[in-house]
């Protein structure tokens, strides 16, 4: 259950709680401080919050520092519970110019902090977490205070796609990614052909053991394939191309006896019943091979890359795939309970209560203990770039209950605006609102969960010209410019997950 606090209740009942802009002091009534903002730049993108058993905040996140400069990977932690912070440390500044990406801190048992994050070409605006674009996985390694140096995690010469890390019961990290095999042909680096399932397990700067999920099928190699050809055997044409077998929007965990479950989107292109070809499939790992558990209508394109469901587990063990349907009456996150390797009856944490509503984006968050959160960017009204998303959150105990979503942002409050007539012929004007784009939630030893969000600050400014033509007709020109600043910032939640 959640203890909620009298000062939260009132919250509820109408104090906005703000994150930048007009109501922050609002914020500061009904929180443990005022959010706290960690970015220095307005261009950031993704972030990851976890916490130490001595209560130390470790944040990540990527931003840039201008628009000609790629995406860093920055680190800043709390030893005063988000009051002050470090200074940003870049972690990705290597001079090589790729972007760093989507991005996790993770914590091994012996207070070892990991930045794990998938370096890519500049500006490849369609990667996500759930990993379609092909780079380089690396991490580095805090101990004693000093970062260890940046660590590859496979052979450069090849790409990995889709990844994410784990905390084992064991207190050791692993990391399980997509890639390419290294007998693929540069050609072929693409999301539909990484179907290599890797896992490895952190030591501090060192990589413990690294082991396979799933072992294609090697290719052909012209020597091999000359060597048939002169016994006169036969060369299946299949057996000489690289698989278009490809795994995106990796996710999962290890369990208590230390196996780690996996579910993916797989391309579902093999032969399908009838000699038919169905279409994409997630799919579950059942400890030996891959179990489809739903598929997409067939030649449909779902992009689900920059929210990928989610596979966790609760306090007893049950696993559950947390998910946005793509054929609801509404958008909506919903969470299913898996029953032998099936979709089973579902919840609903967060979906729009009086508007058809719409999802920008949304996190599955993992608390420890069975415990878990669900943050979601969500408007009521729904349409097209709806200026009412606010970020909702709703929190799985161990009983197994969603609470009801609460919505942590009021952007609607923080929108501003001003008209003026600059000259008789001159109007200028502008309005800016405020928008969650992606949130990381991580529980205190206290139970009481911290907050990191990226809210982007987006403002149009219009202006508009009247005259006359020399023939006498009047005329009107007009043009606008739009601006986005996303910022992040830290925030503790004023409840207790018990």
């Amino acid at each position: 259950m959640i203890s909620t606090p009298a000062r939260w209740a009132a919250a509820r009942l109408g104090i906005a709680l703000v994150f930048g802009g007009l109501c922050e002091q609002a914020l500061c009534v009904e929180t443990a401080g005022v959010p706290i903002k960690l970015s220095a730049y307005n261009q950031v993108e993704y972030c990851d919050l976890a916490v130490g058993t001595d209560g130390t905040l470790h944040a990540v996140f990527t931003e840039r520092p201008a628009s000609d400069k790629p995406l860093l990977l920055y680190y800043r932690s709390s030893l005063d519970d988000g009051k002050t912070w470090s200074t940003a440390i870049p972690l990705s500044e290597d001079e090589s110019g790729v972007d760093a990406s989507y991005a996790r801190v993770l914590l091994d048992s012996n207070g070892r902090v990991y930045a794990v994050w998938k370096s890519i070409r500049k500006n490849s605006r369609l990667d996500g977490p759930g990993g379609t674009t092909g780079g380089w996985l690396v991490f580095r390694a805090l101990s004693g205070g000093t970062w260890s140096p940046v660590t590859k995690l496979h052979d450069q010469k090849t790409s990995a796609f889709s990844w994410f890390g784990a905390i084992a019961p064991n207190g050791t990290v692993r990391v399980v990614w997509s890639q390419v095999t290294q007998d693929t042909p540069t050609a072929y680096f693409d999301i539909n052909y990484a179907n290599w399932i890797r896992e490895a397990t952190l030591d501090g700067p060192a990589i413990q053991s690294s082991g396979e999920l799933t072992t294609p099928a090697p290719i052909l190699t012209e020597a091999q394939v000359k060597e048939l050809r002169a016994a006169n055997k036969p060369i299946r044409y299949a057996d000489t191309q690289p698989k278009m077998e490809g795994w995106v929007n990796l996710s999962g965990y290890v369990d208590a006896a230390g196996v780690t479950q996996v579910v993916g989107e797989h391309p579902g292109i093999q032969s399908g019943a009838g000699g038919g070809q169905p279409g994409r499939q997630i799919a579950i790992r059942d400890g030996v091979r891959f179990v489809s558990l739903y598929e997409f209508e067939r030649y449909r394109s779902y992009n689900t890359f920059n929210n990928p469901p989610a596979l966790v587990a609760d306090a007893l063990g049950a696993k559950h795939l947390i998910r946005v349907p793509e054929k609801s009456e509404k958008p909506t996150v919903r969470d299913y309970v898996l029953d032998a390797l099936k979709l089973g009856p579902f919840s609903t944490p967060i979906s729009p209560k009086t508007g058809p509503g719409a999802i920008a984006n949304w996190q599955v968050h993992r608390l420890g203990g069975g415990k878990l959160a669900v943050t979601t960017a969500m408007s009521e009204r729904g349409g097209y770039d709806p200026d009412d998303l606010e970020l909702y959150v709703s929190f799985f105990d161990r009983k197994g209950t969603w609470t009801p979503a609460t919505r942590i942002s009021h952007n609607q409050a923080a929108q501003s605006g001003f008209k003026r007539e600059t000259t008789s012929a001159d109007t200028l004007g502008a309005i800016t609102k405020h928008k969650p784009r992606f949130a990381s939630i991580a529980l205190g030893k206290d139970n009481v969960p911290r907050l990191l969000m990226v809210d982007t600050e987006d403002t149009l400014v219009g202006v508009s010209s009247t005259g006359v033509t020399t023939g006498g007709q009047r005329v009107t020109a007009s043009g606008s410019l739009r601006t986005d600043r996303p910022a992040l910032f830290y925030l503790r939640l004023p409840v207790t997950l018990k």
